[in-house]
């Protein structure tokens, strides 16, 4: 079973755009902000947001339904959605409903947001959690020849047009469902893919990420392909961690290289960071998650990561606990204490 949907507010911003959002906690406590990924919205957060708020009563935490997402503001125009300008729009939102600072946990896109506004912004963020991610998304195989140019271009674009909807406007403001009747069905088998949670009702998720339009699929995912940090995270000064998992199918193991680099590189201006892997077993050979933890930790791992969010918050450092699925039969995630894998500057 899937948890309820939240339930939102929502803030209208100095850039035009209202985002909607969830918040819990006390209104006046420290601040955690949690970013989505691609085709995601708050809901993706709820396992996560109660357990940190469980361990951490007196957090003040908000998920926000980014740009094109959710309940948030559609722009009809693919490039308003650059990784930079959707950054813009969480430092008005905190602008808006009074964050001076936060902490600021991003998952996947959400992860490549959190990085420019800890670059733009480095006053407004204490603590940096990057999830799923990267410093370099150019070129990524998944969201590059399969999404982008198989699917949306595609497919979608194709469908479309046979219907005589013309490419951009208005096939932009259509939707998935528009160009395939049976989209639902497809998220659920081909993007809102869980292996280790098989039991998982993916109906609403699936049925939200068909119902965006496709102005926001392409636009996002276009940013995403376009963002790369690698020389401006070697002056990045806020904390970081991040959390990876092993058959992660978007960002892989030299993604992660590349990543510690750039963070390392950092701490000779005064930066500080913990790596840490999830899993045991390596991507296999077809590139798709199979038995072991993988891109969304947040839902392959909601406890674990809950754990090592507060953790770090708490005193700089994630639990020294292994996570991993203990076996392919049963596929469920346990934890070995004083075994994880962490990579400290």
């Amino acid at each position: 079973m899937s948890p309820p949907a939240l339930t939102r507010s929502v803030a209208h911003l100095s850039t035009g755009l209202d985002l909607a959002y969830v918040s819990t906690g006390p209104s006046d406590g420290p601040t955690l902000l949690l970013l989505h990924g691609l085709t995601n919205d708050a809901d993706a957060w709820s396992r996560v947001m109660s357990e940190v708020s469980d361990r951490m009563p007196g957090l003040r935490i908000v998920a926000i339904d980014l740009r094109g997402h959710g309940q948030s503001s559609k722009p009809a125009d693919p490039a308003a959605f650059t990784i930079p300008s959707m950054a813009r729009d969480v430092v008005a939102f905190m602008d808006a409903v009074g964050i001076e600072r936060a902490s600021i946990a991003g998952h996947s896109m959400g992860s490549l947001i959190a990085q420019d506004i800890a670059l733009t912004h480095p006053d407004r963020v204490d603590k940096l959690v990057l999830i799923s991610s990267t410093a370099n998304a150019q070129g990524a195989p998944i969201l590059g020849s399969w999404l982008l140019d198989d699917v949306i271009q595609g497919q979608w674009r194709t469908s479309l047009a046979a219907q005589g909807v013309a490419w951009p406007q208005p096939a932009l403001s259509r939707t998935p469902l528009d160009a395939d009747p049976d989209a639902v069905a497809w998220m659920r088998t081909y993007w809102n893919v869980y292996p280790l949670t098989p039991d998982r009702d993916t109906t609403d998720g699936a049925t939200r990420a068909a119902g965006l339009p496709l102005a926001t699929w392409l636009g996002a995912t276009e940013g995403i392909m376009a963002f790369d940090r690698r020389q401006q995270l070697t002056s990045l000064t806020t904390p970081v961690l991040v959390l990876w998992g092993t058959q992660d199918a978007f960002f892989l193991r030299a993604d992660q290289d590349v990543l510690i680099t750039a963070l390392r590189s950092a701490t000779r201006t005064g930066g500080s960071f913990r790596w840490k892997q999830y899993g045991r077993l390596p991507l296999p050979a077809d590139g798709l998650q199979a038995d072991d933890i993988g891109h969304n930790l947040t839902w392959d791992a909601p406890v674990p990561v809950a754990e090592d969010i507060a953790s770090f918050l708490e005193n700089g450092e994630p639990s020294d606990t292994e996570w991993y699925a203990d076996a392919p039969s049963s596929k469920k995630v346990v934890g070995k204490p004083g075994a994880a894998t962490i990579v400290r500057n």
